[in-house]
């Protein structure tokens, strides 16, 4: 998504960046892994992104015509509005919210109260199932305390192969340093 952003709006940024890119490949310093990674990015880059919208389709709510794009300047001061960030008690809030559900149901229509209608109505019948729901909280609470240790058993299986794997690679980069010493005392040797 960015990739295709950055096309759009910065080609020679984008340019510059896929350059790099081949750049690292041909010289061939790299794991085989990461090689075919840039091959895929190059292939994916030759099918112009198909597949790879900008926006997700669920996350596309705004119609184009709506949609205000907001540019700021990298090299002029941003005013970020710290004190939003602050939780302020509101000493309407009762109006407020009441003014809030008039709005709601202007908005939406006479539905909502429809709906808040039928859930009412289905009050009494939860009532009923209150009392079931007590002899169930009791196995609910066992289920969640095995669950949770569980979890805990996973966490700490997924934390000692984290360590391997940082083992298996402490190892790997020690090999690769040595035979680069070897490689470059060979090169001494051949130099005198």
């Amino acid at each position: 998504m960015l990739l295709i952003l950055l096309m759009m709006f910065m080609a020679y940024i984008f340019a510059g960046s896929f350059e790099r890119f081949r750049g690292i490949f041909h010289e061939g310093e790299i794991d085989k892994r990461v090689q075919f990674l840039i091959e895929g990015l190059f292939a994916i880059r030759k099918a112009k992104f198909q597949g790879y919208p900008a926006v997700r389709p669920e996350l596309d709510l705004v119609e184009q015509e709506d949609q205000l794009t907001h540019e700021i300047s990298l090299q002029e001061d941003i005013d970020t509005k710290i004190t939003l960030d602050i939780f302020k008690l509101d000493p309407n809030f009762l109006e407020n919210e009441k003014r809030y559900e008039e709005l709601r149901k202007n908005i939406l229509g006479e539905e909502s109260a429809d709906e808040e209608g039928s859930d009412a109505a289905s009050g009494d019948e939860d009532d009923d199932e209150e009392e079931d729901d007590d002899d169930d909280d009791d196995d609910e609470e066992e289920e969640e305390e095995e669950e949770e240790e569980e979890e805990e058993e996973e966490e700490e299986e997924e934390e000692e192969e984290e360590e391997e794997e940082e083992e298996e690679d402490r190892k790997d980069e020690k090999e690769e340093e040595e035979e680069e010493g070897e490689r470059m005392e060979g090169r001494k040797v051949a130099f005198h």
